[in-house]
């Protein structure tokens, strides 16, 4: 096995006012062992300030790794600490390449900032909430849900254990406007499978659902599914009930849930022609995207 480790003493960071040596758990490291087939297997855990949560983890997912988990460790921590855990299997290069660049990520945000931001980039947001729901409306396809100038669009749901369970259980497919039409944040859920999370068909014969939580304050941030698109591009899946792409009039930039979205959108376009050519006369239908990326329903 080998292991590097990549103390994080650029910041000084401080719980309930106390200085935080790295040493007290504030270390990124990758570790490297033999897999099958002559390839290897890596394992890791990233330090990271907010600002760097979401360029580092597209880094790491556009160069092969996969995201495991995002979470903190500490209460009253200042700056406020994250933990990405990164694995991934290939060659000693493609792996040891992909932490690298990773890394380089969060090295070139520090680099431009020596300090963590302590809030998004753009303008503020309004407090007061004006969205109008007609055009995300037909947008997305749904009829949202509205409240004291705010949207609400619903879409999947999910079953467990054969019994089916939806937004009072918070296991749903949701995405909550707030702002204006030309600025506001927007956060919410998506409830996909294993499978679709990582953008790609798993082998797995018994797929498990994952929640996605998404969160792009002021218009930007961890999920970073806001960009200067001219409008929403969102579908939902009315067959398997997923969002499956989501742009924003508002403002901001392309970041990881528009990215994976996309990624998410290619997967179900491929897998829903399979369906629908396997669909024999007689069945219930199937559902295929179109180029824009609507969901259409097609019956047999």
């Amino acid at each position: 096995m080998y292991r590097v480790s990549f103390p994080r003493n650029d910041v000084a960071v401080k719980v309930e006012g106390r200085s935080m040596h790295p040493f007290l758990g504030l270390t990124s490291w990758a570790a490297f062992t033999p897999h099958s087939n002559n390839q290897l297997m890596v394992l890791g855990d990233l330090v990271l300030f907010e600002d760097e949560v979401n360029p580092a983890m597209s880094a790491a997912l556009d160069n092969g790794l996969e995201v495991t988990a995002l979470h903190d460790h500490f209460f009253f921590d200042t700056p406020r600490v994250m933990f990405m855990h990164i694995g991934g299997t290939g060659s000693a290069e493609r792996l040891a390449t992909a932490v690298r660049r990773t890394l380089d990520k969060v090295k070139e945000i520090r680099a431009s900032n020596a300090q963590p931001a302590g809030k998004f980039e753009g303008a503020a947001i309004p407090d007061r909430n004006s969205i109008t729901a007609a055009p995300l409306d037909t947008i997305l396809d749904v009829k949202g849900q509205v409240n004291a100038g705010m949207y609400k669009a619903i879409g999947r749901k999910a079953a467990m254990h054969g019994h089916s369970v939806g937004n009072q259980m918070e296991v749903n497919t949701w995405a909550a406007f707030a702002g204006t039409d030309n600025a506001a944040p927007v956060d919410g859920d998506f409830v996909m499978l294993e499978s679709e999370l990582r953008g790609r068909h798993s082998q797995s014969h018994d797929p498990r659902r994952a929640s996605v939580r998404f969160s792009p304050l002021l218009g930007q941030g961890a999920g970073g599914c806001i960009s200067q698109s001219p409008e929403v591009g969102a579908c939902f899946d009315r067959s398997a009930s997923a969002v499956v792409g989501l742009g924003s009039t508002l403002t901001g930039a392309d970041g990881y849930v528009r990215n994976r979205l996309r990624a998410l959108r290619e997967t179900r376009s491929s897998k829903d022609r399979r369906r629908c050519r396997r669909l024999s006369r007689g069945s219930t239908g199937c559902s295929a995207v179109d180029e824009t990326g609507s969901f259409r329903s097609r019956r047999r």
